[in-house]
């Protein structure tokens, strides 16, 4: 082989090297030009996500101070509620108190019934009625009875919503103090 052959064979070889580099040039400029194509779209997509967010707490901020008024009424109401579950149980147990008296009463009446045996008939059919009355003042005493500790329950339960009303308000009347909105 001649210097002329090996001369041309550097050239072709030179040639297919300058358009192989060519080729690499031109893919990396269509890489990078793809690359920034989608830097922009996530960038635009980004941006979009913020901006929603951004809305998404200006609207919920401006909710806050409808939420705080109404966990305040419900809290009114609950308070309400609760000083009429006070004096409700109040007035069963002074029920309750009246009507242990009343057991008293019937049990002396059973006596003066069993001292007179001379009376007639009538005293009989007393006897029994008075039977029945005591027997309905004991299941109404047990009912006053269910009816004080139902009461206390509800009380308690009463009480625990109540606290925890006012433990749930408790951020965002926080969050109103530090909204700058307002």
């Amino acid at each position: 082989m001649s210097y002329f052959d090996q001369d041309k064979m550097v050239e072709t070889a030179l040639e297919r090297f300058d358009h192989i580099h060519a080729l690499h040039v031109q893919g990396s400029a269509a890489l990078a030009q793809r690359l920034n194509f989608l830097y922009r779209v996530t960038f635009l997509g980004l941006a979009l996500v913020l901006g929603a967010l951004f809305f998404l707490v200006i609207v919920i901020s401006a909710q806050m101070n409808n939420m705080n008024r109404v966990i305040s009424v419900l809290n009114d109401h609950v308070g309400e509620i609760n000083q009429d579950m006070n004096r409700m149980l109040a007035t069963v147990s002074r029920l309750d108190t009246n009507m242990q008296g009343m057991s008293g009463i019937v049990l002396r009446m059973d006596d003066i019934n069993g001292s007179v045996e001379t009376i007639s008939e009538d005293m009989i059919e007393v006897n029994g009625h008075m039977a029945a009355l005591d027997r309905d003042v004991e299941q109404l005493s047990a009912h006053v009875g269910d009816m004080r500790q139902s009461f206390q329950a509800v009380d308690g339960n009463m009480g625990l919503l109540a606290n925890d009303v006012q433990h749930m308000s408790q951020p965002m009347r926080l969050f109103n103090q530090l909204n700058p909105f307002w």
